[in-house]
């Protein structure tokens, strides 16, 4: 079993490596929590999807004479679900770096 004696435990540095660890753990708690946050891009762009779906399914209403527009609206909604899911891998690779962190 190890002595220590009480005289040589100095509170002054207990405080400070308190410190130092609360100081340590709400910067790696706010860094965290900025990461996994959706960005204001990935915001816009899901706002954008939804118009694009509720467009797309006003001219499937229209029937075959509105093919062409609705072939069109799809893509755009095709392309923007693929932007919106590399938003969100990149949103990931970087939850994933901190967390590493």
């Amino acid at each position: 079993m190890i002595k220590v004696p009480i005289l040589e435990i100095r509170t002054f540095d207990v405080w400070v490596l308190l410190l130092a660890g609360a100081v340590t753990e709400v910067v790696t708690k706010s860094l965290s929590i900025g990461v996994k946050v959706k960005s204001l891009a990935e915001r816009s762009a899901e706002a954008q999807l939804q118009i694009l779906n509720v467009e797309t399914t006003k001219k499937r209403r229209l029937g075959p004479s509105a093919f062409v527009e609705t072939s069109k609206l799809e893509r755009k909604v095709l392309a923007k679900e693929k932007e919106i899911a590399e938003m969100a891998e990149l949103r990931k690779r970087r939850t994933d770096n901190v967390a590493k962190w």
